[in-house]
């Protein structure tokens, strides 16, 4: 019962990290664009 329930968590930890990391790639790339095209003056 533990394990299972500590399989869970681990899977539930890993699937949260995997779209958190995804997340931060996403808002990098929008401020990256964001960033060069003020620095453009567009």
């Amino acid at each position: 019962m533990q394990l299972t329930q500590f399989n869970l968590i681990f899977t539930i930890y890993q699937f949260i990290n995997f779209y958190y990391f995804l997340f931060i790639k996403i808002i990098n790339i929008f401020k990256c664009k964001y960033e060069m095209c003020r620095n453009l003056g567009v």
